[in-house]
């Protein structure tokens, strides 16, 4: 499940000067483990990935983003654990104690409906792989 809410540093790790709001969503930090294999694969393969990413997580993203104009959300980390969400306004640090309390609420719920989407995939869908060509293969996502 989702934890708390941390202030995720920008920029480099040993000046913790301009950080931002950000959930860890590492997947085997909130996913049940029996679970793991198969959103790595719904994640990382690049048959299913952008299937993923784009019909079931963006347009949760993109409902924030239009609710929430002065902010926008973002993946980051070197595997992309974390889920960042930050005034448009670069020139801007966003501090918990700034940030309407609104935009605190919508921020954690939309980190919890990306959770429960995942989760939900992972439970009802299965991957098959579908064969177009002879010579190609592709890898779709049924959900049950």
């Amino acid at each position: 499940m989702i934890g708390k809410r941390i202030k995720y540093p920008i920029l480099n790790s040993w000046d913790n000067c301009y950080t931002e709001l950000a959930y860890n969503i590492k997947i085997y930090n909130i996913f049940p483990n029996k679970y793991h294999d198969k959103i790595y694969e719904m994640l990382f393969n690049p048959d299913i990935s952008s299937e993923v990413f784009n019909h079931y997580i963006k347009f949760l993203i993109k409902d924030f983003e239009t609710l929430h104009p002065f902010y926008k959300i973002s993946f980051n980390g070197r595997s992309g654990g974390y889920l960042i969400c930050s005034y448009k306004d670069n020139n801007y640090n966003v501090y918990i104690k700034d940030t309407p309390t609104s935009v605190l609420k919508a921020f954690r719920k939309l980190a919890v409906n990306i959770y429960n989407q995942i989760l939900y995939l992972a439970k009802n869908a299965t991957i098959e792989q579908e064969t177009y060509l002879k010579e190609c293969s592709y890898y779709t996502l049924k959900i049950a």
